[in-house]
């Protein structure tokens, strides 16, 4: 029997990311694989590795029944991440229209080194990126 593929969603232990995976494992029967790169030189690292660690931990004591949906992390490198030129090139053309963090290129760079058609990822819907993306004013 073939395993049915996964949302992948970019995981960080924050409230955002985390509700998306709340979201998924309540809503749907997808199988969730968490994605985290490590960004080595980042202080708040450690922490949200351990905050990840604690609410899967919390959720198969609550939901043992959704927990088996939940993959174990995947881990990549932020810093070893090659970014592509044109993803570099469309960077900087949104960024002429707001603020656009460094991580977007880089998460797409990586989504292209390792094949992957599809990547979860969940924004605050204030600031700089939502405005961009947004038909709003």
């Amino acid at each position: 029997m073939a395993k049915k593929e996964a949302v992948l969603l970019l995981w960080t232990g924050g409230w955002d990311s985390t509700f998306r995976l709340l979201q998924l494992l309540h809503d749907t029967d997808a199988d969730v694989q968490p994605l985290y790169l490590v960004d080595e030189g980042r202080r708040s690292t450690p922490r949200e590795i351990e905050t990840m660690r604690s609410i899967r931990e919390r959720i198969g004591h609550r939901w043992p029944e959704m927990s088996n949906r939940l993959r174990a992390t995947g881990y990549g490198s932020y810093r070893a991440t090659r970014m592509k030129a044109r993803h570099r090139e469309q960077w900087e053309a949104l960024k002429q229209r707001g603020r656009v963090g460094l991580q977007y290129p880089i998460l797409a760079s990586y989504a292209d080194h390792n094949d992957m058609d599809r990547m979860e990822l969940s924004i605050v819907a204030t600031g700089g990126v939502f405005k961009i993306f947004s038909n709003r004013s």
